[in-house]
């Protein structure tokens, strides 16, 4: 498995606008911030995450990753829409979070 530096701080970053759109849209600090953490798991797995010698798990990890990403803000847009008790946030974020990990090892052990 191989990790690009420059795609990391890329990915970084788009989770730091996610999480500076979550809290100008006048959200709840942990909102935003379980929104940006797992956001940052997701783009680091979509944009920073290569398979060496195994391109189809490097697509397969891109994917999950990419659909997970998309999954998550759509819900988090939704809880802050209708001010979802902080519970639920963190079980969600961290389902949605323990299955892109889950995903990313899996597809590590497997040689496709």
């Amino acid at each position: 498995m191989k990790l690009n530096p420059i795609l990391t701080i890329i990915a970084l970053a788009f989770s730091g606008l996610v999480f500076y759109g979550f809290y100008a849209a006048q959200s709840t600090l942990l909102l935003s911030l379980f929104s940006s953490i797992s956001f940052a798991i997701y783009s680091i797995g979509l944009f920073a995450f290569s398979y060496v010698g195994a391109p189809r798990n490097t697509v397969l990890v891109k994917v999950s990753s990419a659909v997970l990403a998309i999954f998550s803000l759509i819900v988090n847009i939704i809880f802050a829409f209708v001010n979802a008790a902080l519970p639920l946030i963190i079980i969600v974020n961290s389902l949605c979070v323990i299955i892109c990990l889950a995903l990313l090892y899996a597809f590590g052990q497997k040689k496709l």
